[in-house]
């Protein structure tokens, strides 16, 4: 079976210990099997970094190999899915499985995840994504995992379709948690806590839809925040920063 990998490089030794952490699925070395999901991780990706060629790794998977390691799959679009993707997304906490099988929150389907993680309404949130295109992704969270996988070939991508702002309630939801969060640590008024994160070079890259930023959770963006407000930089933030490996 053939996985996709987008990036800012070719990866020929991906690395699924140095991740990022409050992502869908937690830490990990990330695939799917839609190519077209994969160049526009290669295009966000590299709009990130600030830095290389959008490029699309090809690996194959040996599923037989799977059975060797501790799997976690979701069916489509569930309660349990949600609650797993809202869990990483807020903590980014360790767990015992080392491959994780599911849909990507990717923008489409973000603005419903962001709606559940106010409102909890799970049953609405399901019926929504139904009426989606929906696109599964691959994480393998322990370089163990890994074995499963080797590369194939890589291609260049495009950024056909990942052009513009995203969808203002995606901004307007991480607006709300961002904002608070910087009031409530830097002990200012919410207006004044909203105009230090809307001023900011990381929320110019949360609005452009070809940086997605909407990858990450909420606090992975506040941190990034951060860096920007230590160093003058997002790009010097963990998240932002990446090599041949991820």
């Amino acid at each position: 079976m053939l996985l996709y990998h987008g990036s800012n490089v070719e990866v020929s030794n991906p690395d699924a210990t140095h991740s990022r952490k409050q992502v869908d699925f937690g830490g990990g070395f990330y695939l799917t099997s839609d190519i077209d999901q994969a160049k526009r991780w290669a295009v966000s990706t590299t709009f990130k970094r600030g830095t290389g060629t959008p490029i699309v790794s090809v690996f194959n998977l040996d599923e037989q190999k799977l059975t060797n390691f501790v799997v976690l799959r979701y069916e489509g679009p569930t309660k349990e899915w949600l609650d797993y993707v809202v869990h990483n997304r807020r903590t980014g906490e360790p767990d015992q499985y080392d491959v994780v099988i599911g849909l990507v929150a990717n923008d489409n389907v973000v603005r419903t995840l962001n709606d559940y993680m106010e409102d909890g309404n799970a049953e609405i949130a399901i019926m929504r994504l139904e009426t989606q295109t929906l696109t599964d992704q691959y994480a393998f969270r322990t370089d163990r995992a890994l074995a499963a996988i080797e590369l194939v070939s890589s291609e260049a991508a495009d950024a056909d379709g990942l052009t513009g702002r995203l969808h203002p309630s995606i901004i307007e939801f991480y607006d709300r948690q961002i904002t608070e969060m910087i009031a409530d640590k830097y002990k200012v008024s919410y207006m004044e806590a909203f105009k230090m994160f809307a001023s900011s070079q990381t929320h110019r890259m949360l609005e452009q839809k070809p940086y997605m930023m909407c990858d990450f959770g909420y606090p992975a963006i506040f941190e990034i925040w951060e860096t920007e407000k230590e160093t003058g930089n997002p790009r010097n933030n963990p998240y932002l920063i990446g090599d041949e490996h991820d």
